[in-house]
């Protein structure tokens, strides 16, 4: 160490000591700025629907780096522990200076800290009519008990399916459309296995703030109630209450100015237990005959056209329901367009049986449900119905998803275009839809006009039910086990496996399920970290296996023989370094590495003939096998791909999916000698993350296949060292090669580009000039964002 102090006079130590004064000078004004940003965010996120700009996070991360460099420099002066020779720490402090100013520049944030977030704004929930005067009654006695200041908890209580969560959502739509009885209205639904911690989360959710970094329940809860008691009069609808939870320990603060919740439960207990007192608690009944009646007569569509005789079984049909309103909607639907006699006698028989069902109430409400299901007279319809069942309660399911589900399990094969099973599987949908199995939750908060749809509780009780004989599930989904259910359990009968959301950490290393009919299995979102070998071995019939977000290391050598398989995920599995060969996979068409450590393609992916989607990574070192791959006959079949070509190990942002067809490249050398990647000719996004290119170069001559990159739209820079040009030219009138592809680019993003971009496009020859005139060309530096002026006020000179 004294050697490495030697360079280093006195002289020199006062100039190296002087720069480092202002090296820390200029850091306390940066520091002050970040607490007041930080101050600023905590007021501003407060408000109901807003939240940070991700370019604040951005900042806020690059000066938490540059905390760390400039305490590093400090301590290495004044202990004079002096690692670099001078000119190197020179340079280093000069840096540092120059890097804390440019933070200082852009932590001005002119468009401000937040955005909106509509994400927390209520929406009109979709419904069905109150039935009779009891809901009328009903929804009267609660409106007038939500301007009372005594009542704070009001509870509506009734077995499943009476129209609890109906009334309620009712008056939600009531309270939204008259603001003027209160002003924020918002709805969680609660569901049976929901804990403290999921609750919080889903309120926390609907009013617009993130608790996804504070675990502790008890801060969680005062940043609810701080959130809820600045937002004034609020209602809370908490729907479907398995169990009881202490107000305060939610977060909920319960005054007359501030706070009411509405609560449904199938218990009275629980409503009691919640805070309700007697006055304030509803029970609601079954419907009575005449109204039971009309329901069914409304909901059959054809009543009038029913003959005497079949008008007299629809009759008993209408009693044998119990006046519960879910099972004479379902029962109803189910006979739309049934005239003739046998049918309706067989159904009168259906519902009789469950009516005989004394022992369970519960399995005598399912039972009556069950028509419908009978009713479908489809077998591939009532397997696709079932299939909904593996995902956890109250999950909103994406229409495209579970068409995707049915595709994988070969449920549409009879239709032998992709095009025509998705219409085929919208048709599925739209057909369960029609006959009340399925219902849209279009209009909330987590879906589009028409893009999810759910199960009513029951109805996926009953489904549920169904397969606990045949066919056979195991569906554990969001039920918090810590264990896989026991061998014993693993049947040969067993075909689909859920035990998606739950708390698993290990499978037992010696655990081998004889379950050869066993076709789907989904492990996601489990702590999972091993899957002994011989788990997978005696599982020859697996057609669809999703790992996704687990914490394996190794995918288990076992798979390898899974010929079956359509569909293999292990999407932000963060940990997983190995997967074995896939040559046998033969029949793989979906195969999604996003997020994991894979930074090599599988070994016999060139081999997989009917592969249609693809997101894996590829070492540098590997681009010939790359570009073999992009030039093979196989490649040409996909529809989807996402490629991420970097340096093991290196952390960066994979594929978007904002597009079907993507490659990001990410720390590449782009220079003589090095091979270049080949792009696809049907790429849509790329993006090239902290790459080197050679100084002075164009994108289009580091990367020539870009040329050839006829479908592009989306185009993004980060970080690119030596780039100036986005393309050469040779001279202001003539249209540069580059340019025929990217005229048909609708989005470029250049994010924190080192140097000068000199050149972006002749102004003369931009044949897409939407993209100017939009501003939607942008340029990023730290998070900060700045709208490129219209084409007419763009110059071949000016620098960015």
């Amino acid at each position: 160490m004294n050697l490495m102090r030697n360079w280093i006079g006195s002289s020199s130590s006062s100039d190296v000591r002087q720069k480092v004064q202002i090296l820390k000078n200029n850091w306390d004004w940066l520091s002050a700025r970040e607490c007041d940003v930080r101050t600023e965010l905590e007021n501003a996120e407060i408000q109901p629907g807003k939240k940070r700009r991700r370019e604040v996070d951005v900042w806020l991360r690059h000066v938490t780096v540059k905390r760390t460099e400039v305490e590093s420099i400090s301590s290495e002066v004044e202990g004079q522990e002096f690692l670099l020779s001078k000119s190197e720490l020179n340079g280093r402090i000069e840096r540092a200076s120059e890097e804390i100013k440019d933070l200082l520049h852009h932590g001005t944030f002119l468009n401000g800290l937040t955005l909106d977030d509509f994400r927390g704004k209520s929406v009109p929930l979709v419904l069905t009519d109150l039935i009779g005067e009891r809901f009328k009654v009903n929804v009267d006695r609660i409106l007038w008990w939500l301007t009372n200041r005594e009542a704070f908890v009001i509870g509506v209580y009734g077995m499943g399916g009476v129209g609890k969560t109906t009334l309620l959502m009712n008056i939600h739509n009531k309270l939204l459309s008259d603001s003027t009885i209160f002003g924020h209205v918002y709805w969680v639904t609660v569901s049976q296995e929901c804990s403290l911690y999921r609750l919080q989360h889903k309120i926390a959710e609907v009013v617009g703030i993130d608790l996804s970094a504070e675990t502790d329940e008890k801060k969680r809860a005062g940043i609810l109630r701080g959130r809820l008691a600045i937002l004034g009069s609020t209602v809370l609808f908490l729907d479907d209450m398995w169990k009881h939870f202490l107000i305060d320990e939610v977060g909920i603060p319960l005054e007359a100015d501030t706070c009411k919740i509405i609560l449904t439960s199938r218990s009275l207990e629980i409503c009691r237990r919640m805070g309700c007192n007697n006055e304030s608690i509803i029970k609601v009944d079954t419907l009575p005959e005449n109204e039971a009646q009309k329901l069914f007569i409304d909901r059959v569509e054809s009543y009038e056209r029913l003959s005497v005789n079949v008008k007299q079984i629809a009759e008993l049909v209408i009693d044998g329901c119990g006046g519960l309103p879910l099972a004479i909607i379902t029962v109803a639907c189910s006979m739309r367009g049934v005239f003739e006699i046998h049918e309706w006698q067989n159904a009168l028989v259906e519902i009789q049986k469950a009516s005989n069902w004394h022992d369970d109430m519960d399995n005598n409400i399912l039972l009556k449900l069950k028509v419908s299901y009978d009713r479908l007279n489809d077998r591939n319809l009532q397997l696709c119905f079932l299939s909904c069942v593996l995902y956890p309660e109250d999950y909103p399911i994406w229409r495209e998803t579970l068409i995707e589900l049915w595709i994988m399990e070969g449920l549409l094969d009879e239709v032998e275009n992709r095009h025509d099973q998705v219409n085929k599987g919208h048709s599925i949908i739209n057909k369960l839809e029609n006959v009340c199995l399925l219902q849209s939750v279009a209009g909330s908060e987590l879906s589009d006009s028409d893009g999810c749809v759910g199960m009513h509780d029951l109805i996926r009780d009953m489904a549920i039910f169904i397969t606990h004989d045949n066919p056979r599930f195991i569906v554990k989904a969001g039920m918090h086990l810590e264990e896989v259910p026991g061998e014993e359990n693993w049947t040969e009968d067993l075909v689909k496996v859920s035990l998606t959301g739950n708390k698993i950490q290990e499978i037992p290393c010696q655990m081998s399920p004889r379950c050869s009919n066993l076709s789907v299995l989904f492990l996601q979102n489990n702590p999972l970290k091993k899957i002994p070998h011989a788990f997978f071995m005696h599982m020859t019939s697996l057609t669809l296996l999703d790992l996704s977000a687990t914490g394996i290391e190794t995918l288990p050598d076992s798979v390898s023989d899974l010929e079956s398989l359509r569909l293999l995920m292990l999407r932000f599995c963060a940990e997983l370094v190995y997967v074995p060969s896939l040559s046998k996979l033969t029949k793989l068409k979906v195969l999604n590495l996003y997020g994991t450590k894979i930074d090599e393609a599988p070994m016999g992916i060139e081999g997989l003939s009917y592969l249609e989607e693809i997101s894996c990574g590829w070492k540098p070192s590997h681009l010939n096998a790359f570009n073999r791959y992009i030039e093979c006959q196989q490649f040409r079949q996909l529809r989807y791909y996402g490629f991420w070509l970097r340096e093991p190990g290196e952390d960066f942002e994979g594929p978007s999916r904002i597009s079907n067809k993507e490659v990001v490249i990410s720390g590449h050398v782009f220079k003589e000698g090095v091979l270049t990647p080949l792009l696809p000719y049907d790429i849509q996004y790329l993006q090239i993350d902290d790459c080197d290119i050679t100084a002075g170069a164009s994108l289009g001559s580091a990367i020539p296949s870009l040329c050839d990159a006829m479908e592009l739209k989306n185009l993004h820079i980060r970080e690119c060292k030596g780039l100036e040009y986005i393309s050469s030219h040779s001279n202001s009138i003539s249209l540069p090669s580059i340019l025929t592809p990217l005229g048909t680019v609708e989005y470029l993003e250049l994010f924190g580009l080192c140097g000068a971009l000199w050149y972006i496009f002749s102004s003369q020859n931009v044949h897409n000039r939407k993209l100017f005139n939009n501003q939607e060309v942008i340029s990023h530096q730290y998070g900060k964002t700045a709208a490129i002026p219209p084409i007419s006020r763009i110059h071949q000179s000016q620098r960015m």
